[in-house]
């Protein structure tokens, strides 16, 4: 069911209510899609509505319930995203969880290629514009499931995963590239997708040299093959980042 609160917190020059389903996150898309409500105004678990739509979400079938009722329902159906998960799925923190993971960096003997840092600005800002592009790309307004608290939730999944099951450094920062990348390109087409963010993980990380040579634009491309139909490598994890 999709549920309505009156609009009382104030934004903007005007008062909010928060529109949310107690059944799926589906449903919740689906029907504020069809009441013309713009992505961005979707937050994890809900949308913002302002006051002058209220009657208008009313009559395109929403229920009115209190601010508490709504609050209930939605914890109830398991779809309520707490504040811990909201935190860790903020941009500024994956940002920083990108920036950890490339630390090693900081230091030039230990690139992993032996290549120099890249020119100009080095490896700081090639590791901050690689980091802040995923991090746009996971937070596209057209995503359900699959947006910056799906990559959250698996990147914690695997710190839990490391406590028992000790990988070497190298063999870390591959699987967790592979998370950050795993569905980078999220336009909505099975087997596509997966084709396209592994092509952009072989452009992002391939070495300088090569960079250019497969592009996510490649759809019949495997992933770090450029050109053959089946891929042959997987991406070059311990390669350095564009700049």
């Amino acid at each position: 069911m999709i549920l309505l609160d009156p609009p009382t917190w104030p934004a903007h020059g005007t008062v909010w209510s928060h529109l949310v389903s107690d059944t799926s996150l589906h449903e919740l898309r689906a029907f504020a899609r069809a009441a013309g409500l713009p992505d961005r105004s979707f937050d994890l678990d809900h949308y913002d509505t302002p006051a002058d739509r209220h009657a208008d979400l009313l009559a395109a079938g929403a229920t009115a319930v209190g601010g508490r009722t709504l609050a209930r329902r939605l914890g109830a159906s398991g779809l309520r995203v707490a504040g811990h998960e909201r935190a860790g799925a903020r941009r500024d923190a994956l940002r920083a969880r990108w920036e950890r993971l490339w630390s090693p960096l900081a230091e030039p003997a230990r690139w992993p290629t032996g290549s120099p840092p890249a020119p100009a600005s080095g490896p700081a800002s090639a590791v901050l514009d690689a980091g802040g592009e995923l991090v746009r790309r996971w937070s596209e307004p057209h995503r359900v499931y699959h947006g910056r608290l799906h990559l959250a939730a698996a990147l914690d999944a695997l710190d839990a995963l490391l406590v028992t099951t000790p990988l070497t450094a190298a063999e870390t920062r591959t699987v967790r590239l592979a998370l950050w990348f795993h569905d980078a390109v999220h336009d909505g087409v099975a087997g596509r997708d997966e084709e396209r963010s592994g092509a952009l993980a072989s452009d992002v990380l391939a070495p300088p040299s090569a960079r250019g040579c497969c592009r996510p634009r490649r759809t019949t491309t495997s992933p770090g093959s450029c050109g053959s139909r089946r891929p042959t490598t997987r991406p070059r994890a311990t390669a350095s980042v564009r700049s």
